[in-house]
This record gives structure tokens, sequence and C-alpha cells, in this order.
């Protein structure tokens, strides 16, 4: 009975040892004691339940050391150091099966195998571990075989969403210089001063005197430096702010940096490495995984390595750096630069002909050979023809599928001229 109940052999049905003791035990002297026991669930208590969860393994790990070191002296290899090449785990766990208690597999590293293996063996696409090498993955080597920071990176990557106007493309980092500066930008080019756009030179100057030294810039510092810059203006009334008393947008990035390495904050030569470092910050959860990082930057002192450590990055924007600085009209000019530049808030400078017209080339460029949409617009592409055919009695001589697709990218009929011969099929029947 016993033997059934811990689970070493196999239980009959209607199996019940409070029943089953009780006929054998219950003529006893101390059957009422074993009784209670039984009620309370406190009888025959099993060393292996769920119930262990709630010790924490360290405590388990702390009782197998002790085991290990009285064991030793009779069995040697119980005390085998830990062979693990990481200095975390050999400082968690001192000996070899002490891995085994203490080894986790991050949730950012996920299924051991790379996506890549995994689409090839069963057709499934939810790995996205990075190999360092090849060969069998143990507690021991973890580290050795799966690139860390690759894998925390292609986790977060996966999960992010794609630029709103180019369809392939990564959003940026919400606390990116770049980000940040569109962000303020585009606030200030809403801001009217006695019902009057801004200057260009009056931005320029709330932009150098007032946001890149306060993280919260309010519409009274507006109004006291456009009344000491501009003559004949008193009292004057800032409108345009979605919070009448300040503005939301900030260079929160920008002052944290500028007092982590001074002027090269402002150094062109160092903004690639200052946004992978923002870019970093906000992959990597793990502190341990971003200093690793940092040592790339060669750059960079240990003080302010200490410093950046402690930063802490998240979330994401809508747009990504290319839509920013990579596109540009007839004059040369960027999105970013002609915010900089004019008075023209985003809206107005994205939808100009020029601009538009590039950005359905490049979407262009996101569809395959066989018509078939990449990245997050592949969904909304496969969804077209089956709503279309749910819909199409009532809405049907109204909407195509094609006219539900530009719906679901959240695009104008305009913006592609799509050659789709494989949902011509699928539409058919």
């Amino acid at each position: 009975m016993y033997n059934k109940y811990i689970g070493q052999a196999p239980k009959e049905r209607g199996f019940d040892l409070e029943k089953g003791l009780k006929k054998i035990l219950s003529k006893k002297e101390n059957w009422k004691e074993i009784d209670e026991l039984l009620k309370a669930g406190d009888f025959l208590p099993k060393q292996r339940t769920s119930a262990n969860g709630v010790i924490p393994h360290q405590m388990h790990q702390q009782e197998l050391d002790r085991i290990i070191e009285k064991q030793a002296k009779y069995y040697p290899w119980l005390a085998t150091e830990n062979p693990a090449t990481g200095e975390r785990d050999r400082h968690q766990a001192k000996y070899e099966l002490d891995q085994l208690v203490s080894f986790r597999i991050p949730y950012y590293v996920g299924p051991l195998v790379t996506p890549e293996v995994q689409k090839a063996t069963s057709g499934a696409k939810f790995a996205w571990a990075k190999r360092k090498e090849d060969g069998e993955i143990t507690p021991w080597n973890l580290w050795d075989k799966i690139d860390r920071a690759e894998s925390a990176e292609a986790f977060i990557k996966r999960m992010t969403v794609k630029d709103t106007y180019l369809l392939n493309e990564d959003v940026l980092p919400a606390n990116s210089l770049l980000y940040q500066k569109y962000n303020v930008l585009n606030e200030l080019n809403n801001v009217r001063v006695n019902g009057r756009r801004l200057s260009v030179g009056i931005k320029q100057d709330i932009y150098t005197e007032l946001f890149k030294k306060k993280k919260t810039v309010k519409a009274s510092d507006v109004a006291s430096l456009v009344m000491a810059k501009t003559r004949g203006v008193n009292k004057p009334s800032v409108e345009g702010l979605s919070d009448p008393k300040k503005f939301n947008s900030n260079l929160a990035t920008y002052l944290d940096l500028k007092s982590i390495v001074g002027d090269k904050v402002d150094d062109n030569r160092y903004q690639t490495d200052l946004e992978n470092i923002i870019e970093w910050r906000s992959v990597f959860e793990d502190g341990e995984i971003f200093a690793d990082k940092l040592t790339e930057v060669e750059w960079l002192t240990d003080q302010q390595r200490s410093a950046l450590v402690k930063k802490r990055y998240k979330g994401w924007g809508r747009l990504s750096k290319k839509l920013l600085t990579g596109i540009v009209d007839e004059n040369g000019q960027r999105i970013i630069d002609l915010m900089w530049n004019t008075d023209q808030n985003f809206m107005q400078i994205v939808n100009q002909p020029v601009f538009k017209e590039q950005i359905d080339q490049l979407n262009q460029k996101a569809i395959t050979n066989d018509g078939i949409l990449c990245g997050s617009g592949s969904r909304a592409f496969w969804m077209a023809p089956i709503l279309h055919r749910r819909t199409r009695r009532p809405f049907g001589k109204l909407f195509g599928w094609w006219k539900i697709l530009l719906k679901l990218l959240g695009m104008h009929q305009s913006r592609f001229q799509l050659n789709l011969p494989v949902m011509k099929a699928t539409r058919e029947k």
C-alpha cells in the first residue's frame, strides 16, 4: 500500500490511503491518533511534493553542500569542483553536483535550439537562441555553447513592433537620443505664442537653452525666454501643449549621458556608440550582460561604465532611424533636419510628395517576389482574403480583399500597387 501511495507501484482505480489504513489499523490502540493525523494531512508526509517549491532552492543547495562535505571523505568524487566557465555559476555552486540544483535556463534564451534547426526539424518558429559553437549543451557549458548577449537581444527584437511607416524597419528605443529629439522638435513645432508659431531661431534657442539643461520644461520657461529674446512681446501666451503647464517631451537621456560622458554626448563621432549603449540598456534587463556589452566601447572609463550600468531605460518608440535620417528631399535634408530647420511638424513633412514616394518605394521592397509581405505585414496579408470571404455578402461589392489588406496595414489604397498572383488564386477558391 505504501509503495502505491508514494508512486513506486501503480494505483488501482479508487485507491484511498485513509480507507485502506482504516481496514488494517482501526482496531489498533493508536488508531484515533493516526486518524487525526490523516484528517489533518500530516500522516506519512511525502518527501517529494509540490510543497517543496515554497522552500528556496538555495536551502536545498546548502543541504546538499553539507552532505557532500561529510561524504567526500568516503567518496572524493562528490567534492569535484564546479567546471562551469561562468564566474557567477562557480560562485553560486561550489561543487559540480551543485550546478544541477542552481542551474536555470534564462527566459531570454528560450528553447536550446537555433531558429534554423527548429525550422528544419519541426517547422516551428518559437526559437531565437544564438549559438557560439555546436555541440551538446549541459548545465556546465551553457555559456560556452550559447551567446547570451545575442540571444537576449533576439528575444527582445522579436517582440518589438516595426516602424509605423516603413514596414520592415525596427523602431528606435523610446529613450534614444534621436527619438527624444524628434519628440521635442515635434512638440515645439506645434507650439504657438500669442497665436503664432515659434520662429525657427526662437525654437532652436528653446531647445538649446531649456531642453538641454532641464528635464522638465514648463510653459512659463518658454514664455520667459520668448520675452527675453523678442522685443515688444509682453506676457506671451504659450498654446498648443497637451498639458497647458509643461511639455510632455524631454531630453532626459541626453542629460543623463551629459553627466556621465560630458561633452562627448554632443560630438558626432560618439553618437553611434551612445545610441548603441541606449539600445543595449533597453534590451538587457540583466545588468551583467549590459556590463559585458559596455566593454565593447573602448573609450569608456571604468567609472563611466559603472555609472551607465546603474541607468535603466525601457520602452520603444514608433519610428525607425531610417525614417528619420535615412531618406532625404531634393536638397539633401532629412526629416529630422527639416524638423530642426523649419517650423513644420512631423506629419507635414512626412506627407510631402518627395518623402511619400520614397516611403512607398521602400515598402515595395518589403514585399517578396511572390507578393508575400515580410515582418509585421505578413499576418495582415494572409488575413485579408479570409476577412473578405466572411464579409463579401454584405460588403463584397464595396470592398475587395485588397482594400481590406490595406485597411489592415493602416495604409491608403494609393500607397501600394500590389502584384499578388498567389492571393489571386486564394481569392478564386
